[in-house]
């Protein structure tokens, strides 16, 4: 059986002279570290959208899968606006996530993470939001395996120091909407309408996760194990992780919000002491 390494370079071999992909990376836990031995291999591929060969991408991806399943792929569009495209397939049984990433809405929101540009976009498997700058943050994380593109190196290169605008941004951003969702939470946590009520709750906790993520200057790329993640980072409430996953599971709408507007205040507490403010319910 191969290993791991063994799969990434047939991988890249594989991918990298295909007409229209431009790099190749690998994303996720393997690139950032915290991978397990379970972990998915998640490679990102950066294509030109009028040029990319979607029938020799297929075949590769093919050619790459254990039992050779046919149209793994799934064309630019098909699972979204923004997660946009891609394969899932295994190699020696490890499953490897191949993601679709179009070059030039990457630039974009490359330029507008420098500027401080934010905007949310509803995508299926992000539960809070897909964020435009995600995609720069996706690069400045990522390990290139293979470019022939010197404009989207150069960008990754740039974004290695975390942008203050951008900082500022997210915490402004997602300071008011940390707030905002937990008041209404709040407003009716007494009527009942339980579903509303947790809906703006999870809201919240994840506009929280952006502001501490921009706060530590960490970009952030998926909301899988954030508040984990966010356990390690030098500024964060105490127990951050333990006290969300207990205010999930409060049973009651009321003692929810409580713990919640304790935690939005700590929150503010930390954005004043080492940057701008925060808005607290």
């Amino acid at each position: 059986m191969a290993t791991d390494q063994a799969h990434i370079a047939r991988i890249t071999a594989a991918l990298a002279n295909i007409r229209g992909i431009t790099c190749v990376v690998l994303g996720g836990s393997r690139a950032v570290g915290g991978a397990t031995t379970t972990s998915d291999i998640d490679i990102g591929v950066y294509y030109e959208p009028d040029i990319l060969d979607l029938h020799a991408l297929n075949q590769a991806v093919t050619a790459l899968d254990d039992t050779h399943r046919v149209d793994l792929l799934a064309s630019p569009g098909a699972w979204g606006n923004w997660v946009n495209g891609g394969a899932w397939l295994h190699m020696d049984g490890t499953a490897v996530d191949i993601l679709l990433r179009d070059r030039t809405r990457v630039l974009q929101a490359c330029i507008e993470a420098q500027q401080g540009t934010l905007h949310a976009h509803y995508q299926p498997g992000h539960p809070h939001a897909f964020m435009n700058v995600m995609y720069a943050g996706e690069l400045a994380v990522c390990r290139v395996l293979w470019s022939d593109d010197e404009t989207l190196v150069t960008q990754k290169m740039a974004l290695q120091k975390y942008p203050v605008a951008l900082q500022n941004a997210m915490i402004a951003f997602f300071g008011f909407e940390a707030a905002f969702s937990a008041g209404l939470a709040e407003k009716y946590a007494k009527s009942g309408d339980t579903y509303y009520v947790r809906a703006h709750i999870m809201r919240s906790i994840g506009a929280l996760n952006q502001v501490l993520c921009g706060l530590n200057r960490q970009y952030c790329i998926n909301e899988k194990r954030a508040t984990a993640r966010i356990a390690m980072y030098p500024i964060r409430p105490l127990d951050y992780k333990k006290r969300v996953d207990a205010l999930v599971c409060c049973p009651r709408d009321t003692d929810a919000c409580a713990a919640l507007s304790t935690l939005i205040r700590e929150v503010s507490e930390l954005c004043d002491a080492h940057t701008g403010s925060l808005a607290v319910v």
